[in-house]
């Protein structure tokens, strides 16, 4: 898992609560 696939997965995961809110 390289770093730029972290911080896109954590950038996802902020949009998706972001979203759902």
């Amino acid at each position: 898992m390289s770093e730029k696939q972290m911080k896109i997965l954590g950038w996802v995961a902020t949009f998706m609560s972001v979203m759902m809110y």
